[in-house]
């Protein structure tokens, strides 16, 4: 018997393999196929609050939404938020968003701040860790939850920002 190499190629032009859907792999593996950006990015910053389950769950029990929702709307934001204890505003971009060096605002609340989608119009949601100015060139780093990787952006190219802070009790 000889050994063939297995290499990609042979995997695409083997027709006794067939093609399984991310629907039907996630019932094998256990998982949701949802992998919201915002439903991590609370996740990530709420610390113990809540888990990614504890959002995902809530969200199609009491929001409405499905395992193959686009994602969550901006209306619901807030509402989310809550479930891991969270108070979480819009920031008026138009009075200006201070940042620190630490990602945060000014008063210490985390960001989350909504990466603009362009043509798709879908945006995604990542949390600030910092900001500089590189040459005159504001500058917003951030972590993505999501893909598990650092970034940094222009600060003008952002769509929506966000306030994540712990909830207060009355």
């Amino acid at each position: 018997m000889t050994k063939k190499k297995l290499t990609l190629r042979t995997l695409e032009h083997d027709d006794s393999l067939e093609v399984i859907s991310k629907v039907e792999l996630s019932t094998f593996m256990g998982g949701d196929i949802s992998n919201d950006c915002i439903i991590r990015c609370f996740d990530y910053l709420d610390g113990a609050g809540g888990s990614y389950s504890t959002y995902y769950n809530y969200a199609i029990s009491n929001l409405g939404y499905t395992a193959q929702s686009a994602g969550i709307q901006n209306s619901d934001i807030s509402q989310l938020g809550a479930v891991g204890y969270l108070s979480v505003n819009e920031l008026d971009a138009s009075a200006g968003i201070q940042i620190t060096g630490s990602g945060r605002t000014v008063t210490g609340e985390r960001i989350m701040m909504v990466i603009d989608g362009g043509t798709s119009g879908v945006g995604h949601a990542v949390a600030v860790t910092g900001a500089s100015t590189v040459g005159g060139v504001s500058k917003i780093q951030y972590y993505d939850p999501t893909t598990g990787l650092p970034g940094e952006m222009n600060a003008g190219d952002f769509s929506r920002m966000y306030a994540v802070g712990p909830m207060m009790a009355n």
